[in-house]
């Protein structure tokens, strides 16, 4: 093997290493998001709750 070969078989390995992080930072990414989101639409469907069993009535 020479030191061309080598040096491009290494910069393969970087790449793919690379890749992989990448897309599991982006899954991570996406997962938190999607926490985030669930998670605020949960806080907006429940805001009302406590003003109705205080005896207040929306008119």
């Amino acid at each position: 093997m020479d030191l061309h070969h080598t040096m491009e078989h290494e910069r393969h390995n970087i790449k793919h290493e690379v890749n992989i992080l990448v897309k599991a930072y982006k899954e991570h990414i996406d997962m938190l998001k999607n926490r985030i989101y669930d998670e605020e639409k949960n806080e907006n469907s429940t805001i009302w709750i406590p003003l109705l069993s205080d005896g207040f009535y929306v008119d």
